[in-house]
């Protein structure tokens, strides 16, 4: 290998290698957002009983 492709393989292996690094890192920092119980229900315009009994 010339030394320009054994250069271009370790960018690349930094890139990708370091890009699931921090998807990890910031999966484990940052908070993850939770539903609220008829959140979504609400912003449609519906209640949350309504759909109750229609679960199948």
């Amino acid at each position: 290998m010339s030394g320009a492709a054994l250069i271009m393989m370790a960018v690349t292996l930094l890139i990708i290698w370091g890009g699931l690094v921090a998807s990890v890192i910031a999966l484990k920092v940052l908070p993850v957002p939770t539903d609220q119980p008829g959140e979504n229900a609400e912003a449609a315009g519906e209640t949350a009983g309504e759909n109750a009994g229609e679960s199948a």
